[in-house]
């Protein structure tokens, strides 16, 4: 399970404030407690400061100190965004979150990514609306196959987001979302979600996430953002890595939890 931290994103009001107030500072410190809670790369998201997105974004990456060596994330619907922080990331390992299956947003993404030598993530999204129909996934996901082999971005850079919507308006998304997973594996592509979208406007926001995991894992879930110092949470995905990868996981749960 490849892990990505989610806590440096403008929706959070500790980054929020931070950004308003150019506390560097507080960035640095949460990008690097992050990669000491175990996070494999970190997500970067300004997206709530309209006009002044790429500004902060660039503001963000250099703010994460030289001893946080994993790669950034940087999470935006805006391919002018992800374009004008080329420079600003030049040193460093991306992942662009992200583009949607519609050809107007992938193909420019898709371009970019191999620019920048990126890994890639593509939303399962046509039109602003997730995909929930199983057998139009295996449709897109083939139609995506085609289209990377024609840039030539190898399919293990890419990983597929089958969307999580919050449980608080759509309830009844859970079963769709899982099934979707269970798809993307099959298709042979590579699996993503955002995991605390789930527990939008939710009390107990962490007893969701912990309880929804394990069963994403199941379904062969190959990386996920979320919160790296919710050590419990962390405890589960491991657990849930032993259970599931058919054995790949149980030597580094042993080590990890002795």
């Amino acid at each position: 399970m490849f892990v990505i931290g989610e806590k440096l994103n403008s929706s959070n009001a500790q980054v929020k404030a931070a950004l308003e107030s150019r506390n560097w500072d507080c960035i640095s410190r949460l990008a690097l407690r992050q990669q000491q809670a175990g996070a494999q790369a970190l997500d970067l998201n300004a997206g709530a400061f309209g006009k002044q997105e790429s500004e902060l974004l660039a503001g963000m990456i250099r703010a994460v100190p030289a001893e946080v060596t994993i790669p950034l994330c940087i999470d935006s619907a805006k391919l002018r965004v992800m374009e004008a922080l080329a420079e600003t990331c030049a040193s460093r390992s991306l992942i662009l979150n992200s583009a949607t299956m519609d050809p107007a947003s992938l193909e420019p993404v898709t371009e970019l990514a191999i620019q920048l030598k990126a890994r890639l993530v593509v939303l399962a999204l046509v039109k602003g609306r997730p995909l929930a129909d199983e057998q139009d996934l295996g449709q897109r996901l083939e139609e995506l196959a085609r289209r990377l082999e024609v840039h030539g971005l190898p399919r293990e850079r890419v990983w597929v987001d089958p969307v999580v919507l919050p449980l608080a308006f759509y309830p009844e998304d859970i079963t769709r979302m899982l099934t979707m997973l269970e798809r993307i594996r099959a298709e042979g592509f590579l699996s993503i979600c955002g995991l605390s979208n789930v527990s939008y406007q939710m009390p107990r926001r962490r007893a969701l996430h912990r309880a929804l995991l394990p069963c994403m894992m199941e379904r062969g879930l190959d990386a996920v953002i979320l919160d790296p110092m919710d050590r419990v949470l962390m405890e589960i995905a491991q657990a849930s890595e032993a259970l599931f990868s058919e054995g790949e996981g149980v030597a580094e749960y042993i080590r990890t939890m002795r």
